[in-house]
């Protein structure tokens, strides 16, 4: 783009890319981005973090960016409409060039040995011959610690610690709440 490197305010905020490998941000500059053609166009200053990582992007205009400009996304149609004050302005992407960048993304040769590694671990080990209650439950090897803690908790939330009361409300049995003795 013809930006030198001078104008990025440094950022530390290490971000993490599609591939989820962690990537340094350069920097972060502040652009116009325009949308729409006249006379129902609209242009915001948004800031953009600026990294070093092959991309088929050139850029990415999340969400936050979005809301700027108050727009509203069709995934469907491939278009994004926003106020203007001439009217309804509206940006229509390429079905093509979408589809390209996508098929590059699939490509990328960084992100194939990582998704088959990761499914991998989580696939459950077996030994030839060991017997089948002898190998663990599929469950507890496909989910990650984190998630069986948080299973355990859970049941255990579901019971009542202290003893609870019932009081009805307006002596309707239909309508009643448990409640504590503090």
């Amino acid at each position: 783009m013809g930006i030198g490197s001078s104008k990025l305010i440094p950022v530390n905020t290490p971000l993490t890319s599609f591939s989820g490998d962690i990537v340094e941000p350069l920097g972060e500059i502040s652009l116009p981005v325009s949308l729409g053609t006249y006379p129902q166009r609209a242009t915001k200053f948004i800031k953009f973090l600026v990294v070093d990582s092959p991309s088929a992007y050139n850029m990415i205009l999340g969400r936050p960016s979005l809301n700027m400009f108050r727009a509203v996304a069709s995934t469907y149609h491939l278009k994004i409409k926003f106020p203007t004050p001439d009217g309804v302005g509206e940006e229509i992407g390429d079905r093509r060039q979408a589809r390209e960048c996508y098929a590059n993304t699939l490509k990328n040769p960084g992100n194939t040995p990582r998704l088959k590694a990761e499914k991998q671990k989580r696939m459950p080990q077996t030994t030839p011959g060991k017997h089948q209650e002898q190998t663990p439950h599929r469950e507890s090897t496909t989910k990650s610690p984190e998630e069986n803690k948080r299973r355990k908790i859970e049941q255990e939330r579901m019971e009542a610690i202290e003893e609870v009361k019932m009081i009805e409300f307006f002596g309707d049995p239909s309508k009643a709440v448990k409640i504590g003795p503090r």
